[in-house]
């Protein structure tokens, strides 16, 4: 599944962050712990928690 409806919903900052990885579908990021997706630039408390 493309990710790109899930990116429309984020803030710009978790949006960069998700494209500066090269995470393109629902799968790839799935294979993220919480503690690997939170270290990424841009992604914040707030969003883990939404």
């Amino acid at each position: 599944m493309n990710i790109d409806i899930l990116l429309q919903k984020l803030a710009k900052p978790a949006q960069r962050a998700i494209q500066n990885e090269g995470i393109t579908t629902i799968e790839q990021l799935s294979k993220y712990s919480e503690k690997e997706f939170s270290e990424l630039h841009g992604i914040g408390k707030t969003l883990l928690m939404s």
